[in-house]
């Protein structure tokens, strides 16, 4: 998927250079994720591993919102750049472009903020439950607009995160992307010899075992 895609991006070229273990989240038109455990990219048997837009998540707080048909929301309905999009619309806000979207990001204007809090809240659900799941140290955070998105969402988050630790665990830390809305190109480029080519940890280290 290209939450994968850009994963591997982050992996041969960015974070995964110096970090083994990482949850990837990139806030597109949708929520895309991606799980490197190991220094080794997961799958997951149907090839969904890390499809963090569709975890559950309590119902969002904006009035631009639909209501959930169940108890839960999804991901998708907070932590998008379309679900930014909507609530701006809501507010009577037009977006032409995607330099209008960076605009409009940059200058923080109340429905960008309320829709921060909104996003923020959702994160800081799906990490934690990364963090007692997989015991990720670090979150990798991406996004597919400039305006300054991607460090808002680091800073906020990492108070979020500090405010929310339960007793004796600590958070994990937060790291920007490396490739903005480069990140699933350079990805996608990269998996015909990352999946051809790319030998994982365990087969190297049997085969230096038996030299």
């Amino acid at each position: 998927n290209d939450g994968t895609a850009a994963a591997v991006a982050e992996l041969l070229y960015g974070v995964g250079r110096e970090i083994d273990d990482f949850l990837y989240l990139f806030l597109g038109p949708a929520l895309g994720g991606g799980l490197v455990i190991n220094g080794e990219i997961v799958r997951g048997p149907c090839g969904n591993a890390a499809d963090v837009g569709l975890m559950p998540a309590p119902p969002s707080t904006l009035v631009s919102a639909p209501r959930p048909k169940g108890i839960f929301d999804i991901m998708l309905n907070h932590a998008s750049l379309n679900t930014l999009m909507r609530h701006l619309q809501h507010n009577g806000i037009s977006i032409e472009s995607k330099v209008d979207l960076e605009t409009v990001i940059a200058q923080k204007s109340a429905p960008v903020l309320e829709w921060l809090d909104d996003c923020t809240m959702a994160l800081s659900h799906l990490i934690w439950a990364g963090r007692a799941l997989l015991d990720v140290p670090v979150i990798v955070i991406g996004a597919d607009v400039g305006g300054g998105l991607t460090g808002i969402l680091k800073e906020r988050l990492e108070a979020a995160l500090a405010a929310s630790a339960p007793e004796s665990r600590t958070p994990p830390r937060i790291v920007a992307g490396s490739f903005g809305s480069d990140a699933g190109a350079v990805g996608a480029a990269s998996l015909p010899i990352f999946y051809s080519f790319s030998p994982s940890k365990e087969t190297l280290t049997n085969e230096m075992n038996h030299r």
